[in-house]
């Protein structure tokens, strides 16, 4: 009974070339960029391990047939002034990001890629179990992600997070093994103050 995403515009950009070679079946279509102007998203999960994107009705299986490969090499993937809330009733956690501005690009199609990200919130909240970690901090992220599709492993480089006056620089990799997920991660915090921790403290004690 509630909006799972909405958005004021939505722009796709495609490669021409690509789609005239599509459409004479000699080749995938090619998808330059994507924009999304004021998306506001709402994902819930319930007690019971429900999730309201689960959105897809069940269908009998068809039949195989020959598909054609969708190669996405995006050159930008753009959100303006987006907003989002995940609200998982199960585990806990409620996160609210406000005032969203998000740029991606890479090249998707080759087996290893880079990928370059930015990501900025005016108001972050994140609550666990009832205790506010974060109230209205204004985020800042910027890191590059190298991707290797066969090992099924993301190495971080030049990555920094800001929350309010607070600087992180971090780097590692996250890997898929099986079922589990691995992380290894550093952190660091060049230059910070008492003034910059004193930005994060009253959320403590909301």
């Amino acid at each position: 009974g509630d909006t799972l995403f909405a958005a004021d515009a939505l722009g796709v950009v495609l490669d021409l070339g690509s789609v005239l070679r599509m459409v004479r079946g000699s080749g995938p279509l090619e998808i330059r960029s994507i924009s999304v102007d004021r998306p506001r998203a709402r994902l819930v999960v319930l007690e019971d391990g429900t999730a309201n994107w689960d959105i897809m009705r069940a269908t009998e299986e068809a039949p195989q047939t020959e598909s054609r490969p969708l190669a996405l090499q995006l050159r930008s993937l753009a959100l303006r002034d987006g907003r989002l809330s995940f609200d998982n009733r199960q585990s806990g956690l409620l996160a609210r990001l406000t005032g969203i501005q998000h740029d991606l690009s890479g090249d998707f199609t080759s087996e290893r890629f880079t990928i370059d990200a930015r990501l900025h919130a005016d108001s972050t909240s994140v609550e666990f179990a009832g205790m506010p970690y974060m109230s209205n901090v204004a985020l800042e992220l910027n890191t590059k992600l190298d991707a290797d599709r066969a090992a099924q492993r993301v190495t971080l480089s030049d990555a920094g997070l800001r929350l309010n006056q607070l600087v992180l620089a971090f780097s590692g990799s996250v890997a898929s093994q099986g079922e589990d997920v691995a992380l290894d991660l550093s952190f660091q915090t060049p230059g910070t103050s008492f003034g910059d921790m004193l930005s994060l403290v009253p959320a403590v004690y909301a």
